[in-house]
């Protein structure tokens, strides 16, 4: 009589969902289960403990819950955002976030923009730095975390300084959402992102 088997790669215990072979003789490696999140990691699993490093450990779909981060996570299309409540500066800021594992939240979309927004809003940051930055004083703003840039919200006028090299995003009730470029050396909140 045949079954589903699923592929057991890194030997945890628990199959990856997305291979399945129906057999009745299944070959070394493949297991009945097919709940593992990360068959590239054997501490990636239901069973994995869940640590602050932008990771699902446990395959909760929830990105470091409960994972002793230094700042509350919310999650949001399989990413973990941290919202820090620690006015620091920027610089501090993105090494804050590398020491979990994230990075200075990069927005993508609208969509991700205006959820990045309602949460800094609902966490009461005022206007958090997000990852974006113009390192060469020339213009051209680029992500902390090598992504492209392929959607601006930028505040009528903004950017408006080449001496303002870092961004933040507004989130009073007439700039919610849009960025404004500033001095990096200010003291901010912050959103970091896992990738």
């Amino acid at each position: 009589m045949s079954a589903l088997w699923h592929q057991d790669a890194d030997d945890d215990g628990y199959g990856d969902p997305t291979t399945e072979i129906e057999t009745g003789c299944p070959e070394a490696g493949w297991i009945a289960d097919n709940g593992d999140c990360n068959d590239a990691d054997d501490t990636v699993n239901p069973d994995g403990i869940e640590v602050c490093d932008g990771v699902d450990n446990n395959c909760s779909s929830l990105v470091d819950d409960g994972g002793d981060c230094p700042c509350p996570v919310e999650t949001n299309d399989g990413h973990g955002y941290m919202l820090c409540d620690d006015p620091t500066d920027f610089k501090t800021a993105s090494y804050a976030c590398l020491d979990s594992g994230y990075y200075l939240v990069s927005l993508g979309s609208a969509g991700e923009n205006n959820w990045v927004k309602d949460q800094a809003i609902a966490y009461e940051l005022g206007g958090p730095w997000i990852g974006l930055r113009d390192g060469d004083a020339n213009g051209i703003y680029e992500w902390e975390n090598g992504e492209a840039l392929v959607y601006e919200n930028w505040m009528v006028g903004e950017p408006s300084s080449k001496s303002e090299l870092c961004v933040e995003m507004g989130t009073n009730s007439q700039t919610p959402g849009s960025w404004n470029d500033t001095e990096c050396v200010l003291e901010r909140r912050y959103v970091c992102e896992s990738q």
